[in-house]
């Protein structure tokens, strides 16, 4: 049984990193297989139990939140549901609902329209999860994102919008006992992953070079971009993704309009 961080109290060891990691993913893996398996059952006090159980493992993961609400508004306990929806948007993304999933965003629709979930809820609710399409930003090509970023840059020019290019540079110590190009390698994998959990639909990501990606943020200003970069800092840290004595994230940012 999974019982919270591996080692927690030891850094900069990249087997414990990964395993870490590796860990905690496997985790919310089966949490999310189980709530499933719950909620065909209707066994909602359970899902309540092990959701909040995953929340108190890592709060910066949406499943947890959106399973414990989820079971909330099928028992009808909508005041439970909103609180815990409200917690989950400021503690996630810093009071941004619009960064949140669909699905996630589905609920909070709901309990804004005191709406407990029907039968005929859910099955909106699971074509919404089961769609192909990305709920958040995608990852392109060099080529494509150029491309895409030309596109941007002629509808500001049109519209007056703003959009904010991001540089996001992982460096590595040269201190490390280990291989520092299987560290690198190691955690560039791991915060592409967050990269597109915290960005939106519209957005734009690539691989610049080895220890860099490009963000496109669309209709963001650059005061605004900050919001974004925080939001990525508390997913890497609640995650043990940066050890912040061996590795640095360093940020330049450009507007666009």
């Amino acid at each position: 049984m999974y019982r919270g961080c591996f080692l927690e109290g030891i850094t900069g060891h990249h087997l414990i990193i990964t395993t870490r990691v590796y860990y905690e993913n496997l985790y919310f893996d089966v949490l999310d297989k189980l709530c499933k398996i719950y909620d065909d059952h209707g066994e909602y006090q359970n899902i309540e139990h092990i959701a909040k159980q995953g929340i108190y493992v890592n709060a910066m993961e949406e499943i947890s939140y959106y399973w414990f609400v989820y079971a909330c508004m099928r028992e009808n306990l909508l005041s439970q549901a909103s609180t815990t929806y409200q917690e989950a948007i400021h503690r996630i993304y810093k009071d941004d609902e619009t960064n949140a999933s669909d699905a996630f965003r589905y609920l909070g629709i709901q309990l804004k329209s005191g709406n407990a979930l029907l039968p005929s809820d859910m099955s909106k609710v699971m074509r919404i999860l089961n769609k192909e399409a990305s709920y958040h930003g995608m990852m392109y090509s060099l080529a494509a994102f150029v491309k895409i970023y030309k596109l941007v840059r002629e509808q500001i020019l049109r519209t007056h919008k703003k959009a904010t290019l991001l540089l996001a540079t992982i460096h590595v110590s040269n201190q490390l006992h280990s291989n520092p190009q299987q560290q690198l390698s190691f955690i560039m994998k791991q915060i592409e992953k967050k990269l597109l959990l915290t960005t939106r639909s519209s957005d734009a990501i690539t691989r610049y070079s080895e220890n860099q990606y490009l963000i496109l943020l669309v209709s963001c200003k650059r005061e605004d971009a900050s919001i974004y970069k925080d939001r990525l800092i508390d997913h890497c840290k609640e995650n043990h993704l940066l050890d912040f004595h061996y590795f640095k994230l360093q940020w330049e940012d450009t507007e666009i309009g």
